[in-house]
């Protein structure tokens, strides 16, 4: 069950690292500040709580979703949150989707309400995680938005939540380089 999620704007990967050749990358030299950039792509906890934690500040979150299907017994949902350092500064875009099937998932509806990691640790859940890619590049689009960032740099991740060992969740990850 892979999921393509649908890019609202181009991303232009300059490279996409699969994750097991990630430990030949850490002998590199990068121009960029990666202690930061370990807790933001190969963090296990919240994606959110790591930003606030990064920052030291109060994060804004903007949420859509939007729903597909709503009329069979398993549909599609997808979900998209904006994560601000204030109002005009843009740190992060997480996308999900995730099928939901009524009588076994009930659980996940009452999920996005909340972001995700957050409403996962606060519930005690037992997901396990795997991150399958890590990306390297920039959106055309966001470049505006992010014009107080020297580097114009977007790094991601796509990741799969597995909730009692079924695939429930794919989630994309992009984040400006602060």
């Amino acid at each position: 069950m892979n999921f393509y999620i649908h890019t609202f704007s181009k991303f232009y990967p300059v490279s996409v690292l699969q994750i097991a050749k990630v430990k030949k990358l850490k002998n590199q030299t990068l121009n960029i500040n990666i202690n930061k950039l370990n807790i933001k792509l190969a963090g296990q906890g919240s994606f959110t709580k790591n930003f606030i934690y990064l920052n030291s500040k109060l994060t804004y979150i903007n949420r859509l979703q939007i729903d597909n299907n709503n009329r069979t017994i398993e549909s599609r949902r997808m979900r998209c949150i904006w994560i601000k350092k204030n109002i005009y500064t843009l740190l992060a875009l997480s996308r999900s989707l995730w099928n939901t099937i009524r009588s076994t998932t009930n659980r996940f509806g009452r999920m996005s309400l909340f972001p995700i990691g957050i409403y996962i640790i606060n519930q005690g859940l037992n997901i396990h995680r795997i991150t399958h890619e890590l990306y390297y590049g920039y959106c055309k689009r966001m470049e505006l938005p992010l014009s107080y960032i020297k580097t114009k740099i977007l790094f991601g991740r796509k990741s799969t939540l597995y909730y009692r060992t079924l695939q429930y969740i794919t989630i994309q990850e992009f984040i400006s380089d602060i």
